[in-house]
Parts: structure tokens; C-alpha cells; sequence
């Protein structure tokens, strides 16, 4: 992931809180709302109660900045797609929407 992107998307966890997070895996989707994140062995680590989700900050992803998530019919403060560099496929999606407490 391009460091400028990535120290973008750092700044915006400080100023808006935790975002909401969508991972795409072979058709499926999960959304799901971390606690706290870390930077840790080049990748952005956010943890909950039951899960950790990794973004690499290394190897071959960007990340870019949407208007809202692609399957979701949402607004949103900020939106940030995670993709493939070379193929465009996006990945996970990382969002704030509009109105949350």
C-alpha cells in the first residue's frame, strides 16, 4: 500500500474514530466494526472481540479513495478502497458512514 495513502488513512482513524470495514473473499462479504488497530510488521492490524483483519502496507495493494463502499447503498464520511495494484479487484473496503454515533 502507497505510504502516503496508508499515513492518510491513520489520520482519518484519529479524526473520525474507528471505521467499519467490508472483506471480500471468493463471493463472500463480512462487515465488521474493530476496537483498536496497530501498526505491526507492515500491515494495519485492527482487532475485535472475535476477529483480527490485516492490511498489508507492503507488497502489491493501494489504496483508494470512494465516494461509499461498492455494495452498499450508504453515505459516507470517508471511504477508502483496499485493491489489487495490478488488477484492480478490490479487496476490503474501510468506511465511516454518515450520522454514526
Amino acid at each position: 500500500m502507497r505510504l502516503q495513502n496508508a499515513n492518510r488513512l491513520l489520520d482519518d482513524i484519529k479524526k473520525l474514530g474507528m471505521p467499519e470495514i467490508f472483506i471480500y473473499y471468493h463471493g463472500f462479504m463480512v462487515r465488521i466494526t474493530p476496537e483498536h488497530h496497530v501498526v505491526e510488521n507492515g500491515s494495519l492490524v485492527f482487532q475485535g472481540q472475535n476477529f483480527v483483519m490485516r492490511i498489508s502496507l507492503l507488497g502489491d495493494t493501494v489504496l483508494v479513495e470512494k465516494t461509499k463502499p461498492d455494495n452498499y447503498i450508504i453515505e459516507c464520511e470517508k471511504c477508502y478502497g483496499v485493491q489489487q495494484a495490478k488488477t484492480g479487484m478490490g479487496m476490503t473496503e474501510v468506511f465511516w458512514p454518515k450520522g454514526r454515533e
